[in-house]
């Protein structure tokens, strides 16, 4: 353990540029570029969009061996925090060997690969926590970034800093402010009947890590899951693999668990290789969390656990989706207004003439940006374009521009650049669309909390989200909001 310790101190005392031993609240600041692209960036405008940073670093290969507990980690944290894994420079091919490892999971990871300058002389990964504006969230940096230990102190930083959002908001005597309280629903139809609470269950993945719905909760707007054992998991593997698949094409940022009692780890491990997120099936412990739902069957959570449904027939899957995109559209709009006031992270986009350009260059040469987000297979996207560009004729006069980010390779990865290039210019000439147009990585959907589109953001010359963005083709409230901003 020592011997971690003072790897720990060591890597970080040289990314730091320090000779002392790293403390909480020191500054942990470096350079380094997203896999995959050229332009390195400071870490600062990394941490900037979350209030605790999961700091991973570690070496190529300790990366790729352990890309599936890397996928479980990532999705855990997403929703309001950030697991970012830094690896050292390496050659050109060694990189596009692993930006191509990276592209084929299912959770696009986020690895920074550190510029040439920042050495790291150790074998061993090492994980450490650092806040928004890149201070030490604890005193020691650890080893291993899956142990038990590393899971309870981030439990343990999420629950320090949200009691003291809470104190904070309480004592400025605002009840209206955003606290880490549940949503109100304005729906009475929608307000739940039932009282349990799926808070306390815990048990073992199928990657055999350990689980604590409490923790996987709250990474979540809504949580879909289903309570079965072994067999009724086994007859109703199509109707759950088909509930996985509609829950992750929805709000980024909601889950699915399914929760199976008594069953033989490694028969659900060969049947999990069918589901899009196989990492949130879990072997559940005996408890009285559990053992006061009904099963088998499929629930709906809030983000502290508080069950939402009464229990639904795991094959009504269409009764089940209803619901879940009724509870979603309430979540999302309090997820959109989340967004503002956060930094849009440094990307590297390509323009329609296949030259790189940074969003960070793009934002600084307009008081304004209106940024559209859309896909070649969105139909409301291209029906708004001709608004968007009589929109773009005003604003320029105003020192403000609409630009669209094409999101195709966050869902469909195996797309080339060149191929959406010519998709973007031929729809955009049929819809007469004549503002500028970039195509963007599978990276673009990690600055919002879901994987809808058109969304339409609004950015200022730091790259700031000034407003709440619009999710939908509404152009009245995007012309609304642009007005109430210039």
């Amino acid at each position: 353990m020592k011997r971690i310790l003072f790897m720990g101190i060591l890597i970080l005392c040289l990314l730091l540029g320090t000779m002392g031993n790293a403390e909480k609240g020191q500054l942990l600041t470096f350079k380094a570029h997203i896999l995959g692209e050229n332009e390195d960036v400071p870490s600062e405008t990394i941490y900037a969009n979350h209030e605790i940073n999961w700091l991973v670093v570690c070496n190529p290969a300790f990366l790729k061996d352990n890309l599936n507990a890397f996928e479980e980690l990532d999705t855990w944290v997403f929703a309001e925090d950030a697991l970012i894994i830094v690896v050292p420079s390496m050659d050109n091919d060694n990189e596009v060997e692993m930006d191509m490892t990276i592209d084929d999971l299912s959770v696009p990871l986020s690895v920074l690969v550190l510029s040439k300058e920042a050495k790291i002389n150790a074998d061993g990964p090492v994980t450490c926590f650092v806040d928004k504006n890149g201070r030490l969230l604890m005193n020691e940096a650890a080893g291993d970034p899956f142990a038990e230990e590393m899971i309870r102190c981030y439990q343990d930083l999420k629950e320090t800093m949200e009691e003291s959002d809470t104190a904070a908001s309480s004592k400025e005597n605002k009840p209206e402010s955003p606290t880490e309280t549940a949503p109100e629903m304005n729906d009475p139809e929608s307000v739940p009947e039932t009282k349990n609470n799926a808070q306390s269950i815990t048990g073992r993945t199928v990657h055999d890590a350990p689980f604590d719905s409490a923790s996987a909760f709250a990474s979540g707007y809504v949580n879909a899951f289903a309570v079965c054992d072994a067999g009724t998991f086994e007859n109703t593997l199509e109707q759950l693999v088909e509930i996985d698949t509609y829950c992750a094409q929805q709000l980024r940022g909601s889950n699915f668990f399914i929760f199976v009692k008594n069953g033989d780890p490694s028969v659900l491990r060969d049947s999990a290789m069918s589901f899009i997120r196989d990492a949130a099936i879990v072997l559940v412990d005996d408890g009285p969390a559990i053992s006061t739902l009904v099963a088998p069957a499929l629930y709906i959570a809030d983000w502290d656990g508080t069950v939402l449904t009464e229990p639904m027939n795991i094959e009504e899957i269409e009764a089940f989706c209803y619901k879940y995109s009724d509870l979603l559209a309430q979540k999302s709009a309090d997820a959109l207004n989340g967004l503002k006031g956060r930094k849009f992270m440094p990307l590297q986009v390509t323009d329609m003439n296949g030259e790189k350009k940074s969003t960070d260059e793009i934002f600084s040469q307009n008081k304004l940006t209106v940024v559209n987000i859309w896909e070649t297979t969105c139909n409301p996207c291209l029906a708004e374009m001709k608004d968007l560009s009589k929109l773009n004729a005003s604003l320029l006069e105003r020192g403000a521009r609409v630009v669209g980010f094409l999101a195709d390779q966050a869902t469909d990865e195996d797309k080339s650049v060149d191929e959406l290039i010519g998709e973007s210019q031929k729809l955009m000439s049929e819809e007469n669309a004549d503002y500028d147009n970039y195509v963007t990585g599978a990276d673009i959907m990690k600055q919002v909390p879901f994987s809808g589109t058109p969304l339409t953001l609004f950015i200022d010359q730091e790259g700031r989200i000034v407003a709440a963005p619009v999710f939908g083709a509404y152009m009245d409230q995007v012309e609304k909001t642009v007005d109430s901003l210039l």
